[in-house]
């Protein structure tokens, strides 16, 4: 059983010996694979987000419905008014004589001066 030990110990004698002269050509391996097991298997970084944007998706969702309701409303509003528009127009129109009808026809090609004109005749029809 001595052998046993005396040869024990003469190994590691010799494996200390090689170490302590080439330390560096075994950590040197080891670091390496174990950078590339942790960069393989360490995945990425988490997402970082700002607290002020916590919720802001719900919120650009709902600003973004309310949006489209007003711009809806405001679509429906515009057709109202072009139709009252026109139909003040077109009395307007109605109770222009020939010769401002023959007017109105030159006009039409310059919308300025044909609503220029046309203000002036209702002016004047209505009496003012």
């Amino acid at each position: 059983m001595p052998l046993v030990l005396l040869q024990a110990w003469n190994w590691l004698n010799r494996a200390w010996l090689w170490l302590k002269k080439y330390w560096m050509w075994l950590l040197f391996p080891i670091g390496i694979a174990l950078f590339l097991v942790g960069r393989l298997t360490g995945g990425k970084p988490p997402d970082v987000v700002a607290p002020e944007l916590i919720g802001a998706a719900d919120k650009k969702l709902v600003e973004d419905a309310k949006a489209e309701r007003a711009k809806e409303e405001a679509k429906v509003k515009l057709i109202e008014r072009v139709a009252e528009v026109k139909r003040e127009h077109s009395k307007t129109v109605e109770k222009l004589t020939d010769t401002q009808k023959e007017l109105v026809e030159d006009l039409t090609e310059d919308p300025e001066a044909l609503n220029a004109f046309l203000k002036s005749v209702g002016e004047e029809v209505r009496g003012g």
